[in-house]
């Protein structure tokens, strides 16, 4: 539920930016704010990468096999409930960091329109051409091995479909 809840925070505070960015008119003052959110970012997380890091490695195997409970024909309704509910919030969650970073590369991708070069300052287009030049996404990350991006997400859940049908063949097996 704590990683949960990083998702909503950073999802939330990447909408509250593009609001903050749709009231400005000023690619001066956008790419400005665009550079203070990327600090933000990297504050945050330096504070949560091992956390999300550790949430999602352990979270695929154990995905895995809870989805062998929810395709079991007997069970307890409960136990069933409970699995798929908290796999609907990881996914969610999921979502909601990937969002966020999708809409910061929209903003990044607004800057580089050659309307909106023109009216930078020279240091400022250095930094510009920097960052549509690296590969460093802004967004959640887990210990600088990956950021939670929507190709992320396909892949946890291929991971997670791959494995959870190798789990329940080998429990037919038995």
């Amino acid at each position: 539920m704590i990683f949960a809840i990083l998702c909503t925070f950073v999802k939330h505070r990447v909408d509250v930016f593009i609001e903050q960015l749709r009231t400005q008119s000023s690619p001066v003052e956008i790419f400005d704010r665009y550079f203070q959110m990327k600090k933000d970012f990297h504050k945050f997380n330096k504070a949560f990468r091992v956390f999300t890091l550790l949430v999602l490695m352990t979270g695929l195997p154990f995905h895995c096999l809870e989805i062998r409970l929810l395709v079991q024909v007997e069970g307890k309704f409960l136990s069933k409930t409970m699995t798929g509910i908290y796999l609907i919030v990881t996914v969610a969650s999921l979502y909601m960091a990937a969002q966020g970073n999708y809409n910061l590369d929209k903003v990044r991708n607004w800057l580089a329109v050659n309307n909106n070069v023109e009216k930078l300052s020279s240091k400022k287009l250095m930094l510009l051409l920097h960052e549509l030049s690296s590969s460093d996404n802004i967004g959640l990350q887990g210990g600088k091995f990956f950021t939670i991006t929507y190709r992320l997400i396909l892949s946890v859940a291929g991971i997670i479909v791959t494995y959870s049908v190798i789990i329940l063949q080998w429990n037919d097996k038995k």
